[in-house]
């Protein structure tokens, strides 16, 4: 018997270690929705979504054409994995909760109005492969204030970030092709750098950007559309590098009532009609070449700042010879945004006091040195995150990273309040007694006259024969007659059920030691 029962507590013991290395709660995030958005509808590409409202896209090619995920307000992130190359027509058009966009290098184009009218769009990440933006790609992304365009870039179609909320912005050399409309009306844009190789242009492409004070335009820019910068009325500076030798379209400049200085190139031979029109403030004109060159210049109508004598136009920058005098403003390059500086010039002309200061944009660096860091569990006080890959140039994370729900407890609560409930045979009486005392009042009337009678049975004389009641019984799990200690333990609600358990197998044992006599 001895060797039985050695045997039997063994075996609890395993058993109460095996519930104990159980998980309490599982921390990864579940599919809550999946399908395909293969080209033509097809199996190429399938796409999860998960609990956390992260959308992964894997497989190959090209993806449908249709807006399989209209309407949706459940997707926060989406991860384009390695391996597909095109985004199709709306795609993820209209998807208001999303924040964050990763595509991968193998991405070469995305497709018309892809990404439009994602209002919470503050993130995207493009690699370098991609060729193409299509038309209206990330149209009305208000909250879209930066990103980096790939040095593999070569067209930009038409609308593809107009009224996108972007701050600055550098368009690469290798970009040939700009779309009419392309960055209109972008309300918080303040700096454009273009690094031009062959760059044709449709017209109106960076119209009515209230908040653009500087342009540079460097390279060989060979066909700029009209009206580019026309109702940007907050423009300074336009600086167009020796080489450029587009015409300056008509209406390039129109309405851009603030710019006070341009440089011009001697490669230019034509100014169109109302290039300049209502620029009142214009100031200075630095042209590269000689004043007979310029007297060459076709200067067509609606250009009078430019003929009326109010402009100071210097031939050669002989008249000024302008000499680099320092920095100012000086704002560092990262991985996701442009750098900026101030450079500060004077004239080295004997006996001129001339001075100016002219903006600069700084290309930003690419993610060169990153790490990923794995993924990390929640607790109950502190978020864990899905894995990501982490930056150590700008210091962020330019995917995953995504953070993770806090641990929900356990519940104890109620788990050590069992043993204040009532036994059994007090519960059922106690619902007794309220019902019988409202009815004392209304049989006092009637029993006043008998009262005599009832006297003797209630003579305060006479020794009660009631025997009194007994002690209740013990509660279940008590052991030798005494109130378990499992009642009153206030463990984790998984301890409690440990060692309940144990009180419960103890005491079965001891009832089956009773009944066999050992």
């Amino acid at each position: 018997m001895k060797n039985t029962r050695i045997r039997l507590l063994a075996v609890l013991l395993s058993a109460i270690l095996l519930i104990a290395a159980l998980p309490v709660a599982s921390f990864a995030a579940d599919i809550v929705d999946s399908g395909v958005c293969g080209h033509n509808g097809g199996d190429n590409i399938t796409w999860t979504l998960d609990s956390e409202g992260t959308l992964v896209l894997s497989g190959a090619g090209e993806t449908t054409n249709i807006a399989v995920f209209e309407g949706r307000t459940d997707i926060v992130n989406i991860v384009i994995s390695e391996g597909i190359t095109d985004i199709g027509y709306s795609l993820f058009s209209g998807l208001s909760s999303v924040k964050n966009v990763t595509c991968p290098q193998t991405l070469d184009t995305i497709g018309q109005f892809a990404f439009s009218d994602c209002g919470s769009l503050a993130s995207v990440v493009i690699k370098n492969g991609l060729s193409s933006i299509g038309s209206g790609a990330f149209k009305s992304c208000s909250n879209l204030k930066n990103i980096i365009l790939p040095n593999s870039l070569a067209i930009i179609k038409a609308e593809a970030f107009m009224s996108s909320g972007l701050e600055s912005l550098a368009i690469p050399d290798n970009v040939n092709e700009i779309g009419s409309n392309a960055f209109k009306e972008c309300l918080s844009l303040s700096e454009i750098t273009v690094y031009a190789n062959d760059l044709t242009t449709g017209s109106d492409v960076f119209s009515d950007c209230p908040l653009l004070s500087s342009i540079t335009i460097k390279g060989t820019a060979t066909n700029l559309g009209n009206s580019m910068f026309s109702g940007c009325n907050s423009l300074k500076t336009v600086f167009l590098s020796d080489d450029f030798s587009s015409p300056l379209g008509a209406m390039m400049f129109m309405n851009c009532t603030s710019l006070e200085s341009v440089w011009i190139p001697v490669s230019e031979t034509s100014i169109s009609v109302a290039a300049f029109y209502n620029c009142n403030n214009l100031k200075y004109v630095f042209y590269s070449g000689t004043q007979e060159q310029w007297q060459d210049i076709t200067i067509s109508a609606g250009n009078d700042v430019l003929t009326n004598g109010t402009v100071v136009i210097h031939y050669e920058m002989s008249d000024h010879m302008p000499v680099a005098t320092g920095r100012t403003n000086v704002v560092e390059a990262d991985c996701y945004h442009e750098g900026s500086y101030d450079e500060s010039y004077i004239c080295a002309q004997d006996g001129c006091d001339y001075e100016f200061e002219t903006a600069h944009i700084v290309t930003p660096i690419t993610h060169v040195n990153t790490v990923e860091v794995p993924e990390s569990d929640s607790t109950e006080t502190e978020h864990g995150y899905t894995a990501g890959v982490y930056c150590n140039n700008c210091g962020q994370f330019i995917s995953g990273h995504v953070e993770k729900p806090l641990l929900v407890p356990d519940e104890p609560i109620t788990e050590p309040e069992e043993p204040t409930t009532a036994p059994p045979e007090e519960i059922t009486t106690a619902p007794d007694e309220p019902t019988t005392e409202p009815e004392e009042p209304t049989t006092e009337p009637e029993t006043e006259p008998t009262a005599p009678a009832t006297e003797p049975a209630t003579d305060p004389t006479t020794i009660p024969t009631t025997e009194p009641t007994p002690a209740p019984a013990a509660p279940t799990g008590a052991i030798h007659g005494a109130r378990c200690f499992c009642y009153t333990y206030t463990g984790s609600g998984l301890m409690v059920n440990i060692v309940r358990f144990i009180c419960a197998v103890y005491n079965l044992f001891r009832n089956l030691r009773s009944a066999v006599g050992m």
